[in-house]
């Protein structure tokens, strides 16, 4: 096994196509909500969703 010490670098591409969060809504006969909830989702100011 090799080990480094270097620090790792993280370019931004690899960070948005693998987000650190997701988003799992269950929902069961509540269908009236389901926009404003996915619309709420959407709006978040944490952009890596």
């Amino acid at each position: 096994m090799t080990t480094s010490n270097k620090p790792s670098t993280t370019s931004k591409d690899s960070i948005t196509s693998n987000p650190k969060v997701a988003i799992i809504v269950p929902f069961y006969n509540v269908e009236k909500y389901l926009q404003d909830c996915l619309e709420s989702c959407i709006h978040q100011s944490y952009s890596n969703i």
